[in-house]
């Protein structure tokens, strides 16, 4: 009977889920008001490297900055000789090497692509038949505010066909490429005509010999027998292996290469006006040349039978052994 009117034990339990609730409520209020990112607090802080920008200022031609001196002339010497072998065969897309508009065009100045083309096309009308050929060894080149300032020697062969006369024209020429790679300026610093001859125009076909009015000048498509080194190809070979000495600077710089030389086969088979029309320097100018100027008396070339005065270009290689 005492035990019934005990008092039973109180139950606790919904007093504690109240304080438990209220913690909680207190821990989200301060989370919310006082703390930016509440993750933080259960992660381990890390100390990130800072991130490194890296800006890429590099264009075409300021890349060139790490190359070496022989390095960008290599690339020069690329590039010049693609824009002229273009030329030669007749190919001229002025947007293919030409900047947007071309301060300077042989002295013509501020031309947009198709004014440059109308201009090249002009002058090609009184150039006909046109060759050029530039001078590899007489190559220079600097730098100045950002742009590539380039010089070096052309030969032309044409035919004035104003003048009725076919021209053998040697340049200094200068060409000016931006940073993009594009020309901007190419201008004529110096010229002077080394060969003059009355002619009556070759035709196409080659059938046409190139007649002056003294004495006649005939091309290697012109005349009916072409002149030969006596004893033929294989005698020429022989000749320029026999003779040819390496020079010493190139064979010490590992030079090879071709030598293109220009000269005419008299009447009486001797060899006249030689000069280098493409070349590689390093001495081997010089030795090509020293040994033309030695050679035998060619067989001179002939037209209707009788023995012409011819123009020939001989190309002559410099190849180290194994």
């Amino acid at each position: 009977m005492e035990n019934q009117f005990r008092p039973k034990d109180e139950d606790r339990s919904l007093i504690y889920i109240g304080i438990v609730l209220g913690v909680i409520i207190l821990i989200m209020g301060y989370l919310t008001f006082f703390v930016d990112d509440p993750s933080k607090i259960f992660t381990k802080e890390r100390h990130l490297p800072t991130p490194i920008v890296v800006k890429n200022k590099t264009k075409p031609l300021n890349k060139s900055l790490e190359m070496s001196d022989e390095d960008e002339r290599s690339s020069l010497i690329k590039f010049i000789d693609a824009f002229y072998y273009d030329q030669n065969r007749g190919y001229f897309d002025p947007a293919s090497y030409f900047a947007n508009t071309v301060q300077t065009y042989y002295n013509y100045h501020d031309l947009t692509f198709s004014r440059l083309l109308e201009i090249h096309d002009k002058r090609l009308t009184n150039m006909r038949h046109l060759k050029q050929y530039w001078v590899v060894s007489s190559l220079e080149f600097k730098r100045d505010s950002g742009l590539l300032v380039t010089t070096y020697r052309l030969k032309m062969n044409y035919y004035n066909s104003s003048q009725s006369k076919q021209e053998l024209t040697d340049l200094k020429m200068e060409m000016i490429i931006n940073k993009e790679g594009k020309i901007v300026s190419l201008r004529e610093l110096d010229k002077k005509v080394t060969s003059s001859v009355s002619t009556l125009e070759p035709s196409d076909s080659g059938e046409a010999p190139i007649v002056s009015e003294q004495d006649k000048l005939y091309t290697m498509n012109t005349v009916s027998i072409a002149p030969q080194f006596p004893g033929g190809a294989l005698a020429l070979a022989e000749y320029l292996k026999k003779n040819l000495k390496y020079p010493a600077e190139a064979e010490a710089n590992n030079i090879e290469g071709k030598v293109y030389v220009g000269f005419i086969v008299e009447k009486d088979g001797s060899l006249s006006n030689l000069e280098i029309i493409n070349g590689i320097d390093s001495g081997c100018n010089e030795e090509a040349m020293r040994v033309l100027r030695t050679s035998p008396t060619w067989l001179p070339g002939t037209f209707n039978g009788n023995p012409v005065r011819t123009a020939y270009t001989l190309a002559i290689t410099f190849q180290l052994s194994d």
